[in-house]
């Protein structure tokens, strides 16, 4: 991105995080060696809030041009919704490495996918936005564990029918629920089983 659309983009983005309740508390720009990326710090008072900037971000991520490049690519090999929605699913899982950061950072859909790495609200928004931008609903929605606290985040696509869980950092069957899947696969997942309050975290790229 030049100067310019660099502006344009962390605008978006602080317009996005005021809009879902988060505060913005430093702006910035990151460089990976061969793009540059908007950078906000957040402060997010609990879940709702954050997952309220994360499916406001998959929208504007849905508008980049390579992503929708990518999603129409996809969407000429799996035109029917369902079929795209699934494909979805297997692309970011075969993708993108699930991993923990130290301090929450909401990732471009894009960077994540070109970085082949992220934590569970990374791979979401990728999903979400993705799917988004293939033309079908999708959201970000909060998992809750065993206390009833939202600890983790997946995807949910609409096929014009039903919704469908679209969890990806582990491997999950298309459709179904993230703790399931986890118990099936007989993984132990802190991120998933464990709660989580405060949210502060930084929106980079």
């Amino acid at each position: 991105m030049n100067a310019q659309a660099l502006q344009l983009a962390g605008d978006e983005l602080a317009r996005a995080a005021a809009s879902a309740g988060c505060r913005v508390l430093a702006r910035g720009v990151h460089h990976d060696g061969s793009s540059s990326w908007p950078v906000l710090e957040l402060e997010c008072d609990d879940n709702a809030h954050a997952i309220d900037f994360l499916n406001r971000a998959a929208s504007l991520d849905a508008g980049h041009p390579d992503l929708r490049a990518l999603a129409l690519w996809i969407r000429r090999v799996h035109g029917e919704p369902l079929a795209y929605a699934q494909a979805v699913q297997a692309f970011v899982k075969a993708l993108v490495r699930f991993v923990r950061e130290v301090r929450e950072t909401f990732q471009h859909a894009l960077y994540t996918l070109q970085h082949h790495a992220g934590d569970c609200d990374d791979h979401a928004r990728a999903v979400v936005a993705l799917a988004r931008a293939g033309g079908l609903r999708a959201t970000v929605r909060g998992v809750a564990n065993a206390r009833g606290a939202i600890s983790h985040v997946a995807p949910l696509i609409s096929d014009g029918r039903a919704w469908h869980w679209a969890e990806t950092t582990v491997d999950a069957r298309f459709g179904e629920h993230p703790r399931t899947a986890a118990h099936r696969l007989g993984l132990e997942r802190p991120d998933i089983w464990a709660a989580r309050r405060n949210v502060r975290g930084t929106s980079a790229p």
